[in-house]
């Protein structure tokens, strides 16, 4: 007969669970500070917060922001836009110097901040990072997308997030932009800490039940993915399995000398220009 006595419950249920979020943990580094405005780029922004919903628990909200192009006063999900995925690294203001050149380029980009980041209440998870999304996607952009109108552009465990999310929205997305995508949890966890210590994190974390190399080769749309030459958050093992699932025409761009989140945000990168060349020959903006 199994021994169910509430030592073993304890160690099994709360003390392990207790270890599997502190190695989740592991995948974020947030903050609430106030980093980047819009008006330093010249832009207006719509902001708003999701709360009291069934979804959500009475203390949690989700924080969002638009950045809309000069000239637009008001955000609407019938024309081509961003819906921005960040890197779970301090928030999305400190994260808007990754996209605020797509609004300065004509595309308004959609940023949120997941529970327990930025201006957003909440406990931040791997798992919950997918139902952000998509109270995020109801509230702002509703019934009103078109097909094929969203470009997803994510970084780090945020393109994690976003390829989950494309699994359900595959019919609204006209892009995928990826940077340092890892192919499952479980192995940025083993790879990045190493034998021994990694391979027990690994064990575990409690992983979502969709991983990125489970979806990415499902992607039918244009697709890029990014990889930093000095990439800090990924190791080559992940960076290789990943790229052998990649669908037929997706595209990898190597930066070399460039380091994680250092791709787009350098105000000079001519990788911001080369990506609205993409967008152009794929026809994404009209």
């Amino acid at each position: 007969m199994e021994d169910l006595s509430p030592a073993k419950t304890i160690f099994s249920g709360g003390f392990m669970g207790f270890l599997s979020d502190v190695v989740e943990a592991m995948f974020f580094r947030t903050d609430s500070m106030q980093y980047w405005h819009a008006s330093l780029y010249g832009l207006s922004a719509v902001r708003g917060e999701i709360r009291n919903t069934e979804r959500l628990k009475e203390h949690e909200a989700i924080a969002y922001e638009v950045l809309l192009p000069k000239g637009l006063s008001n955000f609407s999900a019938e024309s081509p836009f961003v819906f921005f995925f960040h890197s779970a690294q301090f928030n999305m203001s400190y994260n808007m110097q990754q996209v605020a050149f797509l609004a300065e380029g004509g595309l308004p980009v959609v940023m949120f901040d997941y529970r327990g980041s930025g201006r957003s209440q909440g406990l931040l998870s791997l798992e919950g990072m997918l139902l952000d999304a998509e109270l995020v996607w109801e509230k702002v952009c509703g019934c009103s997308v078109r097909k094929k109108k969203a470009i997803l552009l994510g970084q780090g465990v945020g393109a994690d997030a976003l390829l989950r999310f494309y699994s359900r929205h595959e019919r609204d997305v006209a892009a995928v932009v990826l940077e340092s995508v890892y192919a499952t949890q479980r192995g940025w966890i083993r790879d990045r800490y190493g034998p021994v210590i990694g391979d027990i994190c690994a064990r575990l974390l409690k992983a979502t039940d969709i991983q990125p190399i489970d979806i990415i080769s499902q992607v039918t749309c244009p697709l890029i993915v990014l990889r930093p030459g000095k990439d800090e958050f990924i190791r080559d093992g992940e960076k290789r399995r990943f790229d052998e699932a990649l669908p037929k025409g997706a595209e990898i761009w190597c930066v070399k000398g460039s380091r994680y989140l250092g791709i787009f945000s350098d105000n000079a990168s001519p990788y911001r220009v080369k990506l609205f060349s993409w967008f152009n020959q794929h026809k994404l903006t009209r």
